[in-house]
């Protein structure tokens, strides 16, 4: 499996368990805290009855103590008895109060207490009877013992309902102190759960590191094998560019040698059919040479032959026109030059050199028939940032931008892919010479040097060819 997809498939397992880890991590929080909130209302409502159990125990605590009073009054006629009874209806309608405040949830409860009040009017009408008729000296045994008697009627009715009161309210503690409970358990299994599933997610996470450094040293260990046998197909197709360049051609000389030595010493003993078979020959063996050559270049321009320099690329461009002038001036050409500040790259003369020329060169030899050739060179410094859809690997914050403008014969951008793969022409060999190798070696010699070559053309209006070469950094 290639090394990529191998990666990739590591990323995407790690990106599965992540992904599904931090699913599992929202889930169990927002479970959580659902629970939590359960267990805070529920613990609320237990709070809230016994609240409702304490001001109705206090109430009739508060109703006791003032029978006591009112009793000790009678007996003693001393009147630091009946104050505190008369105090004591605050207290116990404040508790009253509360209690039938915090019981407007249960109609059943409301009804008892609506029951509780009249009772309570109904014994405090009753005592304060009694101490009118005491203070009037109208009260007599039979009275008191008449008056007692309904008082504690309806002292004893108000404990059977502040009782009933009690015991629905207990009842109902009962059972939310055993939904607190429920929800405790609740969120201790819940609390247990996430842990565990942490604990879990940990150690799968663990394992799967540890698995991916394997597959990664796996995969390491497979690069350096692959890069090894890459030297070594280097190395071999170094060998053979050598045998290309001496041995394949050497037979070829012989041949352009020999034919041309025919020609000139023995051209009396050819008919005019025999001299054009050798003047075909010639011109076959010297395409073969053409061909072997360019085929040595592309071989050259996938390695970095050379040592890298820093190269003024103005001057680079000036030295290939110096090059190139004679051809120029054959086919009536012109060259107009528009190049910013010196601009310094860092790259291997001979392969920039040729890179330049291949693109000049082609806009002389691809010119429309009757027109004088025009090309128009500039460049410019670009920020690395408006390519990096372009180029994997930006070395330099900034680029130059070599732009190659010709007004030959262009070509249908559909093609433009085509144009950079070696021995791939648009045009036949009768149209146009070549071996439709050039522009494949600009585009090795360009992504040597961590760059970037495109295109734009139309069909009859000319070619613009933009080369993107790193700026070389100051230290």
């Amino acid at each position: 499996m290639p090394l990529k997809k191998k990666n990739n498939r590591i990323e995407n397992r790690l990106r599965i368990i992540l992904s599904a880890a931090i699913l599992l991590l929202i889930i169990l929080s927002i479970v959580s805290y659902r629970s939590l909130n359960s267990f805070k209302v529920k613990s609320a409502w237990v709070a809230h009855t016994s609240e409702v159990l304490f001001n109705v125990q206090r109430l009739l605590v508060e109703l006791k103590d003032a029978e006591n009073n009112h009793r000790a009054y009678l007996v003693s006629e001393d009147e630091t008895f009946r104050r505190p009874y008369i105090n004591s209806k605050i207290g116990v309608m404040e508790y009253y109060n509360e209690s039938q405040e915090l019981t407007r949830d249960n109609s059943k409860q409301q009804k008892r207490f609506k029951q509780l009040l009249t009772l309570i009017d109904k014994w405090y009408a009753l005592v304060e009877d009694i101490h009118i008729a005491k203070e009037d000296s109208i009260l007599n045994k039979a009275m008191i013992k008449t008056s007692l008697k309904r008082e504690i009627d309806v002292m004893e009715n108000i404990q059977s309902i502040i009782s009933l009161i009690e015991e629905t309210e207990e009842n109902l503690l009962k059972k939310r102190n055993n939904d607190v409970d429920i929800a405790l358990e609740e969120n201790y299994l819940i609390i247990s759960i996430f842990a565990a599933l942490t604990l879990i997610i940990i150690l799968l996470a663990y394992l799967h590191f540890i698995r991916d450094i394997q597959l990664r040293s796996a995969l390491e260990d497979q690069l350096q094998e692959s890069i090894h046998r890459l030297s070594q197909t280097n190395q071999e197709l170094e060998q053979f560019a050598y045998v290309a360049s001496h041995d394949l051609q050497e037979p070829l000389r012989k041949v352009i040698s020999f034919s041309d030595i025919i020609l000139r010493k023995h051209a009396e003993q050819l008919d005019e059919k025999g001299r054009t078979y050798f003047d075909r020959m010639i011109n076959s063996t010297e395409r073969m040479q053409t061909l072997i050559q360019d085929l040595l270049n592309f071989s050259r321009s996938t390695r970095n032959i050379g040592d890298r320099k820093s190269i003024k690329i103005n001057n680079l461009i000036n030295e290939v026109l110096e090059d190139l002038s004679e051809s120029i001036h054959e086919a009536k050409g012109k060259v107009k030059l528009k190049l910013t500040t010196e601009t310094t790259i860092n790259g291997t003369p001979v392969q920039l050199r040729q890179l330049v020329q291949n693109i000049i060169s082609n806009g002389i030899k691809y010119r429309k028939k009757d027109t004088n050739p025009v090309l128009k060179i500039k460049t410019k410094i670009i920020p690395a940032v408006k390519l990096e859809q372009k180029i994997p690997l930006l070395v330099s914050e900034e680029f130059i931008e070599i732009t190659i403008n010709d007004n030959g014969i262009g070509f249908d951008e559909q093609y433009l892919d085509k144009i950079f793969t070696i021995f791939q022409r648009l045009h036949g060999r009768s149209e146009y010479s070549g071996t439709g190798i050039g522009l494949a070696i600009s585009k090795r010699v360009v992504e040597n040097h961590n760059g970037y070559i495109t295109a734009k053309s139309e069909v009859g209006k000319g070619s613009t060819f933009f080369i993107y070469l790193p700026v070389e950094t100051k230290a």
